[in-house]
């Protein structure tokens, strides 16, 4: 940056490197946004291997990347969509079935763990 402001302009080694910023951004938002589902073939079915290893030590990630992959018939924006999942949640549970599934996944691990059988 300093370099930026001496020369008053964007150097073409700089452009790149802004350029790889942007792109190295949305490729995490990808994942962000879709998680394990952006994931085709042999990829996919690695993710979900290191998912599993993963939750036999009890780190559960979460495979659907962000909170409103949970539930995709929900509004896009954050707010909106937690206000509504809140309401669908009370007024018909199997909406969420995944995330039950992934939360009843790590009661178990820990009713394991506080049992002492990991």
């Amino acid at each position: 940056m300093a370099e930026i402001d001496q020369q008053n302009t964007v150097m073409p080694a700089h452009r790149k490197a802004f350029s790889q910023l942007i792109a190295d951004a949305g490729d995490w938002s990808e994942a962000k946004r879709y998680g394990i589902d952006k994931l085709r073939g042999g990829a996919r079915q690695t993710a979900k291997g290191l998912l599993d290893a993963c939750k036999a030590f009890g780190l559960f990630l979460v495979p659907n990347g962000e909170l409103e992959g949970w539930w995709h018939d929900g509004p896009s924006d954050k707010g909106p969509w937690f206000s509504a999942a809140i309401e669908e949640l009370f007024s018909n549970g199997s909406s969420f079935g995944d995330a039950s599934a992934f939360m009843a996944g790590v009661s178990d691990y820990l009713g394991r763990v506080s049992r002492g059988k990991p």
